[in-house]
């Protein structure tokens, strides 16, 4: 009997643990290219091909995180980017390059493009800097401007072109928070050939507010079962000491 009270306490556990996902992706749901994160639970035949045992159950969670593409939104600023693709913008941090999907950036002091935390948003050349301050950028991340600084012009040249990456696994990626990812150890992105930039557009968190509404009361209403069998197995061990303390 012990082993069921252990099964039920767990699972309100895996629940607590499930509800807790669920409140941190409505949370970002207003939050530019989120991803929601999932509980998976491993079966109980997982678990014995991995080698665990009934105490080591706490290690049947894993948290995954859903990469699909978010819809788009037109915001019309020309500094607002949203990637049609697998690919992730590149920046450079003090730790190292990290990751991204939001792109809503700004220009520094410097002209260079950053992130909403300054950090440089990384060009095929190095840092992208550009004169004005409402670049023209084309489907393949390619900034244009005319001799004059200006976008638009008559004489035109790319001044920098966006450096999209793609990994070949979604798992090779880590989040940081804000919005940001860095690449496990060992693990190195390719250049992106096929993702495609829509300038002026900012791709929404891929979170539906009503599914996750339907999640939490699923996961509320298996709490409550679980805790009624918590309850019943109390009070059935409480009238069995009674009884045998009649006995007695």
């Amino acid at each position: 009997m012990n082993g069921i009270l252990g099964v039920t306490l767990q699972s309100m556990q895996n629940d607590a643990a499930r509800m807790e996902r669920i409140s941190m992706n409505m949370a970002n749901a207003l939050t530019p290219a989120y991803k929601r994160e999932v509980i998976v639970e491993h079966t109980f035949g997982d678990l014995v091909q991995a080698g665990m045992n009934v105490d080591q159950q706490a290690s049947s969670l894993e948290v995954v995180t859903d990469l699909r593409q978010g819809s788009f939104k037109v915001t019309g600023q020309s500094l607002d980017f949203a990637i049609n693709g697998n690919a992730y913008f590149e920046l450079s941090t003090p730790q190292g390059p990290v990751y991204t999907r939001q792109g809503n950036f700004h220009l520094d002091a410097q002209g260079r493009v950053v992130n909403q935390q300054g950090y440089p948003v990384m060009g095929k050349n190095g840092d992208i800097i550009v004169r004005s301050s409402k670049p023209v950028v084309d489907s393949n991340g390619q900034f244009i401007e005319d001799a004059n600084g200006e976008s638009g012009g008559l004489s035109v040249g790319s001044v920098g072109q966006f450096k999209l990456v793609e990994f070949e696994h979604g798992s090779d990626l880590i989040k940081t928070g804000d919005g940001m990812l860095t690449a496990r150890e060992g693990v190195w992105g390719a250049q992106s050939k096929n993702a495609q930039i829509h300038q002026g557009q900012l791709e929404n968190a891929n979170i539906n507010s009503m599914h996750e509404m339907v999640q939490v009361m699923q996961t509320m209403r298996h709490f409550e079962s679980m805790q009624r069998i918590t309850q019943g197995y109390d009070e059935m061990m409480g009238a069995a000491i009674r009884k045998l303390g009649d006995v007695s």
